[in-house]
């Protein structure tokens, strides 16, 4: 039975419908409001994934200033979108004029910065980025750890490679940009050498780097891939070329390797002869150091940028060495050099040189800048030989070209300050001893290399001029043995005189030979006694290079010595003989006397002594130092003759007494 309702029963009704209200009324607020914080949470995941980078109209140009003041930068630099791979070279330079968005002022005074010119990529960007992170990576890709730390600009422990070809050059210096992609956005800038001598090894150069950058496009990092997010990883190009000039190839970086190609091919030659590389990485550093800054608002770098310096010779402006060296250091802007090892001891090196614009031409030798592998020389240049004259026969008297185990002094010392690798290449290398049929082309003449795990302990002071001097200043024995090697660089004695001819000049002949003689004894005596004097700081040098230099030195000079006093007591025993000159003899075989080097020593107490003691010299450094150059240099000191053997001879008038003039080797 149903009962009616009460008044009471209404009001109380009223009141649990009220609060049934408010519950409602709560309810659906909280409802509202969750369903709002969850659509806006949708709205900002699809606009992170599907929202272009680079929207907007920022547009900035600033003065790419030398002071060292920070320069707030935008997060995108302006680069070249991808060109047709079928563009020729007058399609690409159109395209270069037509970039609205680039500068085209002076790229020295101004660098343009223009979000918008960062190529966009079409379509559903989270799924081609999806579909690409699940791709697993081939073979030839490259895989780097995710804990392999970023060491973009840090000292290397090895930042001195030896190699046979630049493909492990180039294939290190990939792997190295690619490290530095795992963390930032990176400028490369490959600066090329504009010599005659490099023109056709650009092509060979060019081939490897390609091979690199399709790897850098697969590169992955434990399966995530390094482009996935185009604005932040991204890789930058430029190309640029120096000789006596600096000339930059594209107007701005790229990001896709065609406009790369291209550009390397069009480096013009020069042939002034002048490498300034020194001032090009200064011009270098000039332009872009304002990309390598650190934003002040995240404590990062804007962009990595990465120096690679491709040259066959040493340079000619390595007084601007330091200066480079703190240029990048300021920047953290690491420099790595593909280039050539320096000759041991010696500045220049003879290369097989052929004329590459001329089909078929002549191999002939040409002298370029190689060397030396230290600040300054420490070799003693000393020498006692019978020749002729003629630079490729002085040359055979002289200890053979052979490889310092280093580069040129200027370029490695800047490499292993600004954190770079300075790559030394030889296509010899790894081969046997090779006379001048063995060397390939545009190659320097090295008959003999040396292993890196050997000649690491042998590196020079690569120090400033100013920390140089004072190592000499602590240490003696180097302080005599620069000395020295500074007043000897003119002190070789080539006896031309290997013959003395007719009765009527043999008497003025050897008079004139003696007196030369005794002059250069003086020298070489001075020489010794200097460096004697300081033998006893031998046992106290730390450096096994600077002992290895002391033996050698006094080696050489006691050769010389030797081999001088065997000349002076064969002429003395010529002008006590006072051989004849019997015009009647039929055979005709005594109008002259022939000198040649012998074996067979003269009976002079000082030669024998200083035979003894050169010898006794030279077995103990190539035990010391076996493997090394100086190892090489003893050896060929023992193995040339010590003494002199006279013979008669003849020489017929259709001679006229007239020398070959021999043709001088191209300077490059």
């Amino acid at each position: 039975m149903r009962v009616p309702p009460t008044i009471a029963d209404f009001e109380s009704i009223e009141q649990t419908d009220d609060r049934l209200h408010r519950r409602g009324r709560l309810s659906d607020w909280r409802q509202w409001l969750t369903s709002f914080v969850l659509h806006v949470l949708m709205v900002a995941v699809l606009a992170i994934v599907a929202i272009p980078a680079g929207v907007g109209n920022l547009s900035l140009s600033f003065t790419a200033d030398v002071s060292d003041a920070d320069i707030a930068l935008p997060d995108t630099i302006n680069v070249l979108p991808g060109l047709s791979t079928n563009a020729d070279e007058e399609t690409f330079d159109q395209s270069l004029a037509s970039q609205s968005s680039v500068d085209l002022l002076d790229s020295s005074l101004m660098i343009s910065v223009d979000s918008r010119m960062v190529q966009q990529e079409t379509g559903n960007v989270w799924n081609e980025l999806t579909m690409l992170e699940s791709t697993q990576a081939s073979p030839d890709q490259l895989v780097l750890s995710s804990n392999i730390p970023n060491t973009i600009g840090t000292r290397k422990t090895n930042a001195i490679r030896s190699l046979s070809n630049v493909g492990g050059a180039i294939d290190t210096i990939g792997r190295e940009i690619g490290i530095s992609l795992r963390s930032n956005r990176t400028l490369v800038v490959w600066l090329f050498d504009q010599s005659p001598s490099l023109i056709t090894q650009r092509e060979r150069i060019l081939e490897q780097l390609e091979k690199v950058y399709d790897d850098l496009e697969g590169l992955k990092f434990d399966s995530e891939l390094v482009f996935a997010d185009q604005n932040r990883n991204e890789l930058l190009t430029q190309v640029a070329a120096f000789g006596e000039n600096y000339d930059q190839a594209m107007t701005a970086p790229v990001k896709v390797f065609e406009p790369v190609k291209r550009a390397i091919r069009r480096v013009l030659r020069d042939d002034s002869g002048v490498e300034n590389v020194m001032s090009s990485v200064l011009e270098t550093v000039s332009r872009y150091r304002g990309l390598s800054r650190v934003a002040t608002d995240t404590g990062k770098r804007k962009c990595n940028i990465v120096i690679v310096v491709i040259t066959d010779e040493a340079g000619d402006d390595v007084d601007r060495l330091e200066e480079a060296i703190g240029a990048c250091q300021r920047a953290s802007i690491p420099v790595y050099a593909i280039g050539v090892p320096a000759p041991f001891g010696e500045q220049e090196s003879e290369i097989s040189w052929q004329d590459p614009d001329v089909p078929n031409s002549p191999v002939v030798p040409a002298i370029v800048n190689q060397g030396p592998e230290s600040l300054v020389f420490e070799r003693i240049a000393v020498s006692c030989r019978l020749g002729t004259q003629g630079r490729q026969n002085l040359r055979k008297l002289l200890p053979p070209p052979v490889d310092s185990g280093f580069g040129p002094f200027g370029l490695t010392r800047l490499s292993r300050e600004t954190g770079g690798i300075y790559f030394a290449v030889h296509p010899s290398r790894g081969g046997s001893t090779q006379g001048w049929d063995g060397v390939a082309t545009f190659a320097a003449h090295l008959t003999q290399f040396y292993s890196h795990d050997v000649m690491k302990e042998y590196e020079p002071d690569y120090v400033s001029e100013h920390a140089f001097n004072e190592l000499l200043d602590q240490w003696p024995l180097r302080r005599a043995l620069v000395e020295e090697s500074r007043r000897s660089t003119s002190g070789n004695l080539i006896l031309r005189t290997d013959r003395f001819i007719f009765k009527s000049t043999f008497a003025r002949q050897i008079a004139e030979s003696k007196k030369s003689a005794k002059a250069y004894a003086k020298r070489l005596e001075r020489v010794y006694r200097n460096l004697s004097d300081v033998e006893i700081e031998l046992q106290h040098e730390p450096s096994v290079r600077w002992r290895a230099n002391y033996s050698l030195a006094m080696a050489n000079v006691e050769g010389a010595l030797a081999r001088l006093y065997s000349w002076m007591a064969l002429l003395e025993m010529l002008d006590r003989r006072r051989p004849s000159f019997d015009m009647a003899d039929e055979s005709r075989t005594n109008n002259l006397w022939r000198i040649s080097e012998s074996n067979q020593l003269m009976e002079d107490e000082r030669v024998y002594s200083m035979v003894a003691a050169v010898k006794k010299r030279c077995q103990k450094l190539i035990k010391d130092h076996p493997g090394t150059p100086w190892a090489s240099m003893a050896q060929w000191e023992m193995d040339v003759p010590f003494g002199f053997h006279a013979r008669q001879s003849y020489r017929g008038p259709s001679s006229g007494g007239r020398e070959s003039v021999e043709q001088p080797p191209q300077r490059l």
